[in-house]
């Protein structure tokens, strides 16, 4: 993953409403292009005429090449192609390993198996056995699972935790 930041300078207090529409308007492509994983655009408190637009992206080529080229672009494009001459820097840059985890900030999971179960094999169990009671429950897949073995469950939250890169059992 790579972080795209885009910093915007807008002196005119109008343009800047202009300019806080188009990233309105564009945000559904932003959304829609599969490159792009999130974004968000931050107003100046000290300075209301700059603006920092902050886009996390699959990679520099799936942004370069993916979205670019995609069917998004050229919308995207023309929504914002106004307020192109305002910028001041457009860079690409990774993250490292110094995060915060405090009050407020997003807790990054080091592993798909933590964002999923919580942290631990807990968190899978009661994954898999809300999932299979939902199974269970309906007409149609019920008759699949007519010889399922309760015990299953836990080889299906132990198999999760492994393959979303979690301890091995």
């Amino acid at each position: 993953m790579v972080i795209e930041y885009i910093r915007y300078r807008i002196a005119e207090p109008e343009r800047r409403v202009a300019f806080e529409g188009a990233y309105a308007r564009a945000a559904g492509e932003l959304d829609s292009a599969p490159e792009c994983l999130a974004y968000e655009l931050s107003h100046g408190v000290e300075e209301p005429e700059r603006y920092i637009l902050r886009i996390e992206r699959t990679s520099l080529e799936g942004h370069e090449q993916g979205f670019r080229g995609g069917p998004w672009f050229p919308p995207f494009l023309a929504s914002v192609r106004p307020f192109i001459g305002d910028i001041e820097e457009m860079k690409h840059y990774e993250r490292t390993d110094v995060v915060s985890g405090g009050r407020g900030a997003a807790v990054r999971a080091e592993t798909l198996a933590e964002a999923v179960g919580g942290g631990g094999i807990e968190g899978l169990r009661r994954l898999s056995n809300s999932f299979y009671d939902r199974v269970l429950s309906d007409p149609l897949l019920a008759p699949v699972f007519a010889d399922f073995s309760r015990t299953h469950i836990e080889h299906v939250a132990v198999w999760l935790e492994e393959v979303f890169g979690g301890a091995t059992r």
